[in-house]
């Protein structure tokens, strides 16, 4: 599997899969340090042009997604084991019980101990983003929202949109295990040396993890390259377990600050209009795929998508696009 093929194996909300070859020319495929704060299916970091970087950190706060990425990388084939499930309702909401009963447990061991990860629960985790319609699966039985299969799951198939391993199945639930586990490893091999952290986005904007004190901007941490795709400010939360509303203007906060510092190419994501932001920075508007809001016909909201670079940014377009806007 080559690394322009790579994905990760469950679907995601918001994912940036589809823009990663611009954000990948704004950063430079060679910036010797990139950090994405809020990480989801880290499909800008798998898309990387050229392999791994010097120095890669990724965080989310979601416990699950941190914990997938780490048990990814240290142990591939006992999650691919864990989530090579048929597609079972009953087994969606028993699993999910089950995984809520453990959550603050698993989430304190999360938060307090970066070589802490679950095997297992990351392979559960996985085969529920696949199954379920949405990404806040993990709903008790008691309540009034359960998570429903996606309508078009039939048999061992899974979410349209992942990669086919094999001749008879689609994503994690293809009987296929061997191809199953080369998958994993593959993406293991990519995350060998890139540093999986759980907690608030900020904490791994610190000048230790960026490099932006003087003494390690001259220790090969310069430039630094920042995604942000915090979770917009229209209402989502349903679509996350973690989430937070101010988010979005916190990170805008963030990158306003730093984006004229010549050490930061930062990239923001929003909906059209959601950030304001100072002279020199640079509007790009793209067309995302929508999901299951394109079974609406007026949804209008992948038409909205924007992601502002900072001024030290590398040039996305030898000439200005149609399609690029300013800020």
């Amino acid at each position: 599997m080559s690394s322009r093929d790579l994905k990760a194996p469950f679907p995601w909300f918001g994912g940036k899969s589809r823009v990663a070859d611009v954000v990948w020319r704004a950063f430079g495929a060679s910036v010797p340090n990139y950090v994405e704060p809020f990480c989801g299916s880290a499909a800008v970091l798998l898309r990387r042009p050229g392999g791994p970087g010097k120095i890669e950190t990724i965080n989310d706060l979601d416990c699950d997604v941190a914990n997938f990425w780490r048990a990814t990388s240290r142990d591939p084939e006992a999650v691919a084991r864990a989530c090579d499930w048929p597609v079972n309702e009953a087994d969606l909401h028993a699993m999910g019980n089950k995984m809520l009963a453990g959550l603050e447990e698993h989430r304190a061991r999360m938060h307090g101990d970066p070589e802490y990860f679950d095997s297992e629960r990351a392979g559960w985790w996985c085969w529920g983003q696949c199954t379920a319609i949405g990404g806040n699966w993990m709903t008790a039985s008691g309540s009034k929202a359960l998570p429903r299969l996606c309508g078009w799951v039939t048999g061992n198939g899974v979410h349209a949109s992942l990669p086919a391993l094999g001749h008879s199945g689609r994503g994690i639930h293809s009987p296929e295990r061997s191809e199953l586990v080369e998958w994993f490893d593959a993406l293991r091999s990519r995350l060998r040396r890139v540093r999986v952290a759980c907690g608030d986005w900020s904490r791994v904007l610190s000048g230790a993890v960026t490099g932006s004190s003087n003494s390690l901007k001259n220790m090969g941490m310069s430039p630094c390259a920042v995604f942000l795709d915090p979770e917009y400010g229209s209402d989502h939360k349903a679509s996350y377990a973690e989430g937070s509303q101010t988010v979005h203007a916190e990170a805008r906060d963030w990158a306003a600050e730093h984006g004229n510092d010549p050490h930061f190419r930062i990239a923001l994501c929003g909906y059209e209009g959601e950030h304001e932001l100072p002279d020199g920075w640079t509007c790009h508007a793209w067309k995302a795929t929508g999901g299951h809001g394109n079974r609406n016909a007026s949804n209008k909201n992948p038409h909205r998508e924007r992601i502002w670079f900072s001024p030290h940014c590398l040039p996305i377009h030898e000439q200005r696009s149609l399609f690029e806007v300013q800020p």
